[in-house]
């Protein structure tokens, strides 16, 4: 068995950076955060704005400035590829710009295994890694999920849209007590969704 690696704290750099932000008030670069809200609060239109504004260097939700132009990777886990298409040509649209010239990357296979989301990631140095929904990628273990989020391998921000079951005794816009206890309420009642960012 392989052991972890360590280091002493007075040995750990203290030299590099900070990372900035990926999106002006939004989003920071380098950070693995979680697009929540109630359901069908739109939260995968924002992660695929947010997608075409880092890809674009156009504003985000046409407010919020991208801070950098470069690859987007999108893996949509509930989308159909048509329906993914047809979401991407719509926020393009109201960015005025063309879905042809902009480096958007889609995982298209039905599963991902392995090492494979390592060595795509790799090969696309993408700064914005999206997971739409993030709960399909770890259904057997959340706490054993392989995925190319670690700011130690990769220097992609990561944000998944998570799913958020209804029970059937719910009403309309109401989660069930799991989502609920998963997924903080936000503040304000508005119905859109909310972004937890955490930097690495």
């Amino acid at each position: 068995m392989n052991a972890l690696a360590v280091k002493r704290a007075g040995d750990l750099d203290d030299s590099a950076e900070q990372p900035g932000r990926l999106i002006e008030d939004l989003w920071a670069d380098q950070a693995v955060g979680i697009l929540g809200g109630e359901p069908k609060c739109c939260k995968s239109f924002l992660a695929l704005d947010m997608a075409v504004s880092v890809a674009s260097g156009t504003a985000c939700r046409r407010r919020f400035r991208a801070l950098r132009t470069a690859p987007v990777l999108l893996f949509p886990a509930e989308d159909s590829m048509r329906g993914g298409r047809q979401r991407l040509e719509s926020i393009r649209a109201a960015a005025n710009t063309r879905l042809d010239l902009l480096p958007i990357f889609v995982i298209t296979a039905p599963r991902l295994l392995l090492d494979l989301p390592r060595e795509t990631v790799a090969r696309i140095n993408p700064p914005l890694l999206i997971l739409d929904p993030f709960i399909r990628l770890h259904r057997s273990d959340e706490n054993a999920s392989k995925l190319p989020c670690n700011n130690c391998e990769s220097s992609a921000a990561c944000a998944p849209p998570p799913s958020v079951k209804q029970s059937p005794s719910s009403k309309a816009g109401e989660t069930s007590g799991t989502a609920q206890a998963a997924i903080p309420k936000p503040r304000t009642n508005t119905g859109e969704p909310f972004l937890f960012p955490r930097s690495l």
